[in-house]
């Protein structure tokens, strides 16, 4: 537990029949470029390490209400929603300015830079 102003919201929360989850929340808060927080990076070791049920929960409210949300392991590329907002440079230092793009456009050229660097 936290402060006692945290301990008396959670007895309100409580007393009014209210849920709540104090996990979750992504290793990752990704900003745009006026400092305002655009979407969410759950970072995990390795594809056997699954989300929570809360970082589960997490991520499912953000894609159903629009809010990029990704999950990343090493040997995976940025995810495609953040070469709409920055230019992408990959692990060998290619670069690429993909804003504007697609998201058609920019998951192929993803994939591609991924076959050529041998990262898939």
């Amino acid at each position: 537990m936290g402060s006692q102003s945290e301990a008396d919201l959670e007895r309100l929360l409580i007393l009014n029949g209210i849920d709540w989850k104090r996990t979750g929340y992504p290793d990752y808060a990704i900003l745009n470029k006026d400092g305002e927080i655009y979407g969410f990076i759950e970072v995990k070791r390795n594809t056997e390490d699954l989300l929570a049920d809360e970082q589960y929960l997490f991520r499912k409210f953000c894609l159903k209400n629009g809010i990029p949300h990704s999950v990343w392991y090493p040997g995976l590329l940025l995810p495609s929603w953040l070469s709409q907002q920055y230019t992408v440079t990959n692990m060998q230092g290619k670069t690429f300015n993909l804003q504007g793009a697609s998201e058609y456009l920019i998951r192929e050229w993803l994939i591609k830079e991924s076959r050529e660097d041998n990262i898939v």
